[in-house]
Parts: C-alpha cells; sequence; structure tokens
C-alpha cells in the first residue's frame, strides 16, 4: 500500500469572490479612480481625454462614467471581466482588477458599452452579481455585439442597485471634486485629461488642477536606485497649521498618498511651509493604488530615499535662506530710507513752522519765552540801541531771529537725531554769540 497519495482540486474561487472584492472598503473618490485610471490608460494619442460622471442624487438613480478614449476591441472585453487578467504594462490599471472591485463595491449591479475607433461593432457587457451567484458557474459568460447606431469611439459604465452604504449628498460630492482634482493634477494641468462631474440636474462643472499657493518652488530631479526621480519641492506663502503641508507622492502622474512628512521632513511647526511633489513611477503600489508596498515610514527603501532627497532639498533651502536674508536687508534699508525720508519732511515742516510762528511774534512778546525757550533781551540804554541800529551789520531785531533760525534749522537738518530740544539749545547757543545780551535762564 502507498504512503501517500496525490489529490486533484478545483481552486476556481467562489462566485462570491466579486462582491466580496467590493466589501474592501473603496470610498466614493477611490472607486471612481479606478475607472478614470482606465479612461487615462485608453488616451488616444495626441487627443485629450474627457472623462464625465453623472451621479444621481438617490441611490435609485445610479451612477454614469463615460469618456472619449480610444475604447475596447473583443478581445479585450473577453479580459474585461477576468479577475487580474491584465497585458497593461506600466499603466495604471496593469492589475486587471481595479474595474471590477471598484464597480462591485459601489453597487450590484454594471453594465460596460464600449466601441474602439476602427470597429464595426460595439460592445455591451453586463455583470448582474445576483445572477451570477445564483449560477454558481464561471463558465459561458455572455456579452453582446452589437451594430452601432451613430460614429463614436469610447466607454460608458453604468452602476445600478447602489449600495446602502452609499450615501451621495452635496457636501460628499464637493469633496469628491477636491480629492479628484488633487489626485489628477497632472494630467489636468497639462491638459491632457478633463473631468466634469454632474451632480443630479445640475450643469456639468469642469475639475481644476490644485496646486499650493507657494512663494517659492524649484524643479528637482536625480537618479535613485537605477531610475529618475522627478517633482516639485517649493515653500509656500503661509505654513499650515493643521498637517497639510509635506509632500504628494504620485505614480504614473496619479497621486497615491498625500501629505507624506517622514522620511522626507520633519512633522513639526517650523517645517509647515514646505510642500512639493514626488514622481515615484518606479515604485510598486497595492492594486487598490492607494499604499506603496513597502512601508513609507518603515522601508529601507524609502529611507534611502529619504536620505537623497534631504541632501537634494537641502542645497535649495540653503539658497531659499540666503535670498530670504538678501531681501530683508533690501527691504531694511528701503523702510529705513523711507522713515529717514519722513522724519526729515516732518523735521523741515516742523522747522518751518517754528520760524514762520517765531517771525510773527513781536520781539518782546513773553510767548517767544515760553514757546521757543528764549530768554528776551536785556533792556539797553538808548545810546547802546542806537550804536546797534546804526551798525553796518545791523538789522531789525526780527531779521536777526530769523537769521539765526535759519542756521538752527540747517544743524537740526543735517543731525542723524532729529530732536527739537537740540534744535532750541543750539539757537541759544547762536543766539548768545551774537550782539544781543540775552542774559541769563532763570
Amino acid at each position: 500500500m502507498e504512503s501517500s497519495r496525490k489529490i486533484k482540486i478545483d481552486i476556481f474561487p467562489d462566485v462570491s469572490i466579486y462582491r466580496k472584492l467590493g466589501q474592501k472598503g473603496y470610498k466614493l473618490d477611490a472607486a471612481l479612480s479606478e475607472l478614470i485610471d482606465n479612461s487615462i490608460d485608453a488616451t488616444v494619442k495626441g487627443s485629450v481625454t474627457t472623462v464625465k460622471i453623472h451621479i444621481g442624487k438617490d441611490n435609485g438613480e445610479g451612477i454614469l462614467v463615460e469618456d472619449n478614449a480610444k475604447g475596447n476591441t473583443q478581445e479585450e472585453v473577453e479580459d474585461m471581466i477576468i479577475l487580474g487578467k491584465s497585458k497593461k504594462q506600466d499603466k495604471l490599471g496593469e492589475f486587471g482588477i481595479g474595474m471590477k472591485a471598484a464597480c462591485s463595491s459601489l453597487g450590484s449591479k454594471y453594465s460596460i458599452l464600449t466601441k474602439s475607433k476602427d470597429s464595426e461593432e460595439e460592445y455591451l457587457l453586463t455583470f448582474d452579481e445576483s445572477k451570477f451567484e445564483h449560477n454558481k458557474t464561471w463558465a459561458d459568460f455572455e456579452f453582446e455585439a452589437i451594430k452601432p447606431t451613430k460614429n463614436w469611439h469610447g466607454t460608458s459604465i453604468y452602476i445600478e442597485g447602489l449600495r446602502d452604504d452609499l450615501k451621495v449628498y452635496y457636501n460628499k460630492i464637493e469633496r469628491l471634486k477636491e480629492q479628484l482634482s488633487r489626485r489628477y493634477s497632472p494630467f489636468l494641468e497639462d491638459k491632457t485629461l478633463r473631468i466634469f462631474v454632474i451632480y443630479g440636474s445640475t450643469l456639468p462643472e469642469e475639475l481644476k488642477p490644485v496646486a499650493p499657493d507657494y512663494e517659492r518652488k524649484y524643479k528637482i530631479e536625480f537618479d535613485f536606485d537605477g531610475s529618475k526621480i522627478e517633482g516639485i519641492f517649493g515653500i509656500m506663502k503661509r505654513s499650515s497649521q493643521v498637517g497639510y503641508y509635506g509632500f504628494d507622492l504620485y505614480k504614473n502622474n496619479r497621486l497615491i498618498k498625500a501629505y507624506v512628512k517622514r522620511p522626507f521632513i520633519r512633522a513639526h511647526p517650523e517645517n509647515a511651509k514646505l510642500r512639493g511633489r514626488l514622481n515615484l513611477d518606479s515604485v510598486p503600489t497595492t492594486f487598490s493604488k492607494d499604499e506603496f508596498i513597502d512601508d513609507i515610514e518603515g522601508s529601507e527603501l524609502f529611507n534611502r530615499l529619504g536620505k537623497k532627497f534631504n541632501a537634494e532639498i537641502n542645497t535649495l533651502l540653503k539658497e531659499y535662506n540666503r535670498d530670504k536674508q538678501k531681501e530683508r536687508k533690501r527691504n531694511r534699508i528701503i523702510r529705513s530710507k523711507e522713515i529717514l525720508m519722513a522724519a526729515e519732511a516732518e523735521a523741515k515742516a516742523e522747522a518751518k513752522s517754528i520760524v514762520s510762528t517765531y517771525s510773527r511774534v513781536p520781539p518782546n512778546n513773553p510767548l517767544k519765552v515760553r514757546f521757543f525757550g528764549i530768554r528776551q533781551p536785556k533792556k539797553i540804554s538808548e545810546a547802546e540801541e542806537t550804536e546797534r541800529s546804526t551798525s553796518s551789520n545791523s538789522g531789525t531785531e526780527l531779521d536777526k531771529f530769523l537769521s539765526v533760525d535759519s542756521k538752527a534749522i540747517d544743524y537740526y537738518l543735517s543731525k542723524k537725531s532729529k530732536d527739537i530740544e537740540a534744535f532750541v539749545k543750539y539757537r541759544n547757543k547762536l543766539l548768545a554769540k551774537s550782539k544781543y545780551n540775552f542774559g541769563d535762564k532763570k
């Protein structure tokens, strides 16, 4: 008797596999992104791919996603419903799972109508979860070949029997628009993709690329493990206090992870203005394309990538800081000049006001003592007054005062410190040296 024997088994998955794939936990934006990915992969060379997403206001209306890409041939439609079968390489839909899993996560039934550009037939494939599970067979799955009624190419996917937990409302649609705009920003920026969202009976809204409000940004490019890494590094005008900083990681221009900090930078307020984007086309992702296979924060690959990236951005940060220092110095000089010019203008105006006021006050008026801080001249005899009035250098008392004040104003404006008390003291000094005897201050 033999000690062992071989037993053959059928390892076809259970027919419930499609429904269970849909239970992966796709959110609305992630599920629709799987369908958009396929549209991008099918872009007609040299043209713009347009994707329109129609979402009903209640679960009974379903979801329709249609594009004007190149569509699918009969052979591609045959492969379309087979789990894991894909002939794509280095494309977004390389796993052959995303479309089936995404549609099953949204609803229990979906129909795909597609036509390639040169085909004389269009193809209609319908997957009904309840019927498929009821038949309990993988064989004899059918789709229709139809004579087209118009000349077109592209793919339309209609999903119905929406899941009960898929609750659609206005704020959720607004978040969806923002998420899709960020996820496909590189395509939207270079205008190779247009995405429109129609919610209920509202007009189509075209999504725009999302870009940080950079004060300065740099293009970066470096070699890593034999592959070229490209991206953008920048400093935002304002720091984020809610964690919206760090780096968005893309593969084939499609966002995989947003606001990643470690191992590229520390999660710290001093880095809250740093923002950027890295294209990691050579780094493998999970089939759901929401994670990289290697752990971002702990894997040896990302640690090495972080060190390489830090070396690149540190050079740029030093350049930025040098430029900022020069700019601050330049601004200080400009500001200082503005302050000096304003102070000089104010001093001139004040000095002119003093002279103007002084000129209108009679020589022996006590206001001159109180307002200008100088003493009145002592009374002199008639003989002395006659002598002074007949002197070759004589003039009216007011002229003498104005002449002194003119010199005092020049002195005042020549000083860096525009101190009105210094002006008064200097003027008193000039007056003391004049022919007038002002006596001692009290």
